[in-house]
């Protein structure tokens, strides 16, 4: 009986012994796969960060460049409106010549 019990307790720690070499296996495959699954988030976060970064940059190019084309509208208005009280004061000038030599004449 003893040496029944004896074999049947072997062949129990021989099959626990297995069952914990499977599970080690299968604890190591999972911690593999969750490696892997962490490193595919980091990626992820990585280029949606790197793809913000690039919106932003370009987002701030284009205001910048619609902040410099705006400028030179406006310096272009006030060049305009420059040139015309040029022409306007040249034609008040002809004007008042034309009319001193109407009354000489």
């Amino acid at each position: 009986l003893l040496e029944e019990t004896g074999c049947a307790l072997e062949e129990t720690r021989s099959v626990m012994e297995e069952k914990g070499r499977q599970l080690r296996r299968e604890l190591e495959v999972a911690a593999a796969a969750s490696e892997e699954l962490r490193e595919q988030v980091q990626l992820l976060e990585s280029t949606h960060e790197e793809t913000l970064l690039g919106h932003g940059e370009t987002l701030a190019r284009f205001q910048g460049e619609s902040e410099a084309a705006q400028e030179a509208l406006r310096q272009e208005l006030r060049d305009l409106a420059v040139a015309k009280q040029d022409e306007e004061q040249q034609y008040k000038d002809r004007a008042t010549l034309l009319e001193h030599r109407c009354r000489e004449t």
